[in-house]
């Protein structure tokens, strides 16, 4: 059975990817390259096309802290 789809946070990844596409250098996802997108920030990589990259990159930080508040509440 495929998982339910959560509403809130399809809307924050699509706010999140609006701010990535017109995102400038000093914002949060700016600060760092990242080897995933051939070492460009995410907007580098979104303007240069590379939408499939951002978004995996983007599924991945979601990965990440879900991982994280998982192990929060099992400590």
């Amino acid at each position: 059975m495929a998982p339910i789809p959560d509403p809130y946070r399809e809307q924050a990844r699509a706010d999140l990817i609006a701010n990535i596409e017109n995102g400038t250098p000093s914002d949060w996802f700016n600060l760092s390259t990242y080897e995933e997108l051939n070492d460009r920030t995410p907007t580098e990589a979104w303007r240069a096309g590379d939408h499939d990259a951002v978004e995996l990159l983007i599924d991945q930080w979601y990965a990440e802290a879900e991982a994280h508040a998982e192990r929060r509440r099992n400590d």
